[in-house]
């Protein structure tokens, strides 16, 4: 589950000897933590903030934060996210012609300085909605492994938030009910 794929993570780097503490007290909290749920709550009905994204930016700030200043690891809000995806959207529908808009088979995406997939994710899950609102449930896991799996795209230099974004994307595909290792084992 998460907890193995967070630690799997941190133990890739050398942890400093005064942060192991703080690896100890979240191991702690994440076992008795309901993670499931969170992210039900969170990708399934929309409530609350990211807790992938809010986790790593806390403990970037923390673990390296010259790493942060250097590349520039500002994560941006939500809302702003959810604005930006939501106009393209409005504008491949708009003024391309692209009547499904993220959703079109002859749309590609590509987030060239990706992050923790914020944006990416937040593509998907319009893609997806509007496949759904248009086509129906039927070939909804068609349509992700046929057109989401093959044309949203990332870069990102730093492995650590690209890491975590292929963890939330992971559990974003699984909310919308794709199973990756049903295709991908």
């Amino acid at each position: 589950g998460i907890l193995r794929d967070v630690f799997r993570f941190i133990s890739l780097e050398d942890i400093p000897q005064q942060m192991e503490w703080i690896i100890d007290d979240i191991s702690e909290v994440l076992a008795v933590t309901d993670v499931k749920n969170i992210l039900h709550k969170y990708f399934h009905e929309g409530k609350g903030k990211d807790p992938v994204v809010h986790f790593y930016e806390t403990f970037l700030a923390e673990y390296d934060p010259k790493a942060r200043e250097k590349r520039g690891v500002y994560y941006t809000p939500e809302p702003v996210v959810s604005y930006i995806v939501r106009s393209l959207h409005h504008i491949l529908k708009e003024h391309f012609n692209r009547k499904d808009g993220f959703a079109s088979e002859t749309v590609t995406v590509l987030d060239p300085a990706a992050g923790t997939l914020t944006f990416l994710a937040e593509a998907a899950k319009l893609a997806v909605d509007e496949f759904v609102s248009k086509y129906g449930d039927g070939g909804k896991e068609t349509f992700i492994k046929e057109h989401i799996l093959k044309n949203f795209y990332a870069f990102e230099l730093m492995m650590a938030p690209y890491a975590v974004g292929h963890l939330k994307m992971s559990f974003l595909l699984e909310e919308l009910g794709y199973k990756l290792q049903k295709y991908h084992q």
